[in-house]
């Protein structure tokens, strides 16, 4: 079953800033990622202060994300550039 994707403010925010080829490309992982969120060539899962949430990679960006199995739903909080998406919590 397909997952829901919610963007947050930040990520969505970062969407609306980016050059289309990567709003496509970013595009194209977030619904792989609604298709399996738990795929292991896709994300990982995160330690520490992150506990819980998951992160994506596409070059340099990461992607972070929640995942509520209840109501099938993947929460991306952050997207951006690896040293900034770990600054914001």
């Amino acid at each position: 079953m397909k997952y829901r994707i919610k963007l947050g403010r930040r990520a969505s925010s970062y969407l609306r800033r980016c050059e289309e080829d990567k709003k496509r490309a970013l595009g194209v992982l977030i619904d792989q990622i609604a298709l399996n969120p738990y795929n292991p060539d896709l994300s990982i899962p995160m330690q520490g202060e992150f506990e819980g949430t998951r992160r994506a990679r596409l070059g340099s960006l990461r992607i972070l994300f929640l995942v509520d199995d209840e109501v099938h739903i993947v929460d991306v909080t952050e997207i951006g550039p690896r040293g900034d998406v770990y600054k914001g919590r």
